[in-house]
């Protein structure tokens, strides 16, 4: 892994050069820009990576979810049995988790542009992680739809 965005080798063949600057630019882009949330975890479920857009809206609760239990940070998956789903997929198999029945993952509230609503809708899947033939932890990808689902309603 990268160890900071814009270091990267000098010695080794030109490919190698280009091919870790555009890691670093996935990287970056990750980290920053996306507009989803990705979230992962090890086997204990201690939170080993979350993007800027989870991180932002976590820091704002008052939350601080890097190294810490995916359970502490988030006690409500366990309440709202949702536990369930990562151990789930840290037996191998991909969980989908949908606005229609779970209406979110992570308790965020709406962006204000979604004032409708006080908790952003979202839709989630957990996958599990292996590193060489082994699941070493999750990898959860969170989209927000609250505003298609707004929109879906009005429609309606």
């Amino acid at each position: 892994m990268i160890e900071k965005v814009g270091q990267y080798r000098e010695e080794g063949p030109v490919v190698d050069r280009h091919l870790l600057y555009l890691a670093e630019m996935i990287e970056r882009w990750l980290k920053r820009d996306a507009d989803f949330g990705i979230l992962i975890t090890d086997e204990a479920l201690v939170i080993r990576f979350c993007n800027g857009w989870i991180e932002s809206r976590a820091v704002r609760l008052g939350k601080y979810p890097q190294g810490s239990s995916l359970l502490e940070v988030f006690p409500d998956l366990a309440e709202r049995c949702l536990d369930r789903l990562y151990r789930e997929a840290l037996q191998g198999r991909t969980q989908i988790i949908s606005e229609r029945f779970h209406r979110y993952l992570l308790a965020f509230p709406a962006d204000s542009a979604d004032a409708a609503l006080s908790l952003m809708l979202q839709s989630a899947r957990i996958y599990p992680l292996t590193e060489n033939g082994r699941i070493a932890g999750t990898l959860t990808v969170i989209e927000d739809v609250t505003s298609r689902v707004l929109q879906e309603r009005e429609l309606r």
